[in-house]
């Protein structure tokens, strides 16, 4: 029998008995193979099925977990604007560029203030588009169409210390929806109308304009450790 190893052929005398046993094993080897090249088919065509599912960007309030003005306080559970923008609650709080953490908002919040006591308002604006940018978000100057991305928009809060900043998602039956903080999510501005215009700064709050950006409909994955200490 011959045998085909490192780019040379070998010839080794066998008995008929000897060539039935490795010819078995040929066959039971090609068998295995054909059995984990199907299995890999299928899962490749499962994830893809899976990430179609989660690229659907569908107004679900119900899918993002709500803290109440009673446990706000203590609640650990939320997840804020940033998260929602990127359509993954188990972001919990995130911050453009700087990660991502699972804590209760008052010490994140005192903590937030802490670490941007000495910048002035563009410098916090340009902080968070940068680090939007480093996550792996597009920024863009206009809305546009991209196949296999969708819209959000970046505001600020107009105060020159007390720094805060709010996201909206563009969601495929057009409207505009957002979650504030540890609040629930909505899909209306503050005179209770559905957002079908971001442009016009749904929220008093927040009436200053940073940026479009586009976010990939596949995802975008957060590995790094918030930088905000929250003892």
């Amino acid at each position: 029998m011959y045998f085909y190893w490192l780019g040379r052929w070998f010839l080794v005398q066998t008995s008929d008995e000897d060539d039935k046993e490795i010819e078995h094993d040929i066959l039971e080897i090609r068998r295995l193979l054909d059995q984990k090249v199907a299995q890999l088919i299928y899962n490749s065509q499962a994830d893809i099925v899976l990430r179609m599912q989660a690229t659907k960007l569908i107004y679900e309030p119900s899918k993002w977990h709500a803290c109440t003005k009673a446990d706000w306080q203590t609640c650990d559970k939320a997840a804020n604007c940033y998260s929602y923008a990127l359509n993954n609650p188990k972001y919990y709080w995130s911050q453009p560029g700087m990660g991502f953490i699972k804590t209760d908002p008052l010490p994140y919040i005192d903590s937030f203030n802490v670490f941007f006591k000495d910048y002035s308002l563009k410098e916090f604006m340009d902080f968070m588009i940068k680090g939007a940018v480093s996550d792996g978000l597009i920024k863009i100057d206009g809305l546009i169409e991209r196949e296999g991305y969708y819209p959000v928009a970046l505001f600020f809060k107009d105060h020159p210390s007390n720094f805060d900043l709010h996201w909206y998602r563009r969601d495929d039956d057009g409207a505009w929806s957002r979650k504030n903080g540890w609040e629930a999510v909505t899909n209306r501005d503050s005179r209770g109308k559905v957002i079908t215009d971001v442009s016009e700064a749904p929220d008093p709050d927040f009436p200053i304009f940073g940026s479009y950006f586009l976010v990939p409909r596949e995802g975008i994955l957060l590995t790094k450790k918030f930088l905000i200490p929250t003892e």
